[in-house]
């Protein structure tokens, strides 16, 4: 006995096709010559399900990140500078059937259920360096704002040979 599947592997293959030819044609319009095709990706492939959405602004002397946390608590917020170029947020969020889920499950039979607790997490490379020093953080209505003061090097620092 032979399953049908609900597709063919021959009309599957073309559509990926097309989609990656597709894909090919949106990139080369969108990439301006000559820029780093790492550093621009992110422009060109839309944000991935599950990323939190976040705004890198840069002034004489600090990165402005501001970066949207529905459902989330301050508490339940993690920010880490890896290193002065790199960091890390981590948030987990609740839906607003969460915190009744196990009741509202025995009680209802839902048909769609797409809003759950769930953990975000973003990598953000930063254009140079900063310091967690002097650095501040505010959350507001799901929305928070960190600041971060960029390193400073005054014409270098002098080692002594020993």
């Amino acid at each position: 006995m032979t399953s049908q599947l609900p597709f063919s592997f021959e009309t599957l293959g073309s559509q990926i096709d097309h989609l990656i030819s597709e894909f090919g044609e949106y990139a080369s319009s969108h990439i301006p010559e000559g820029d780093d095709v790492k550093n621009s990706i992110r422009t060109v492939i839309p944000k991935l399900p599950g990323d939190l959405s976040v705004d890198l602004a840069e002034t004489e002397k600090e990165f402005i990140v501001t970066c949207d946390l529905p459902g989330a608590e301050k508490e339940n917020v993690i920010i880490k500078l890896q290193n002065p170029t790199t960091l890390y947020i981590k948030a987990d969020m609740e839906s607003a059937t969460a915190e009744g889920a196990a009741i509202a499950e025995s009680a209802e039979t839902y048909h769609l259920r797409e809003r759950r607790v769930r953990s975000r997490e973003r990598t953000l490379q930063l254009p140079s360096g900063v310091t967690a020093e002097g650095a501040k953080a505010t959350f507001k209505n799901g929305i928070m704002e960190l600041i971060l003061p960029k390193i400073t090097l005054e014409e270098g620092v002098e080692i002594t040979i020993e």
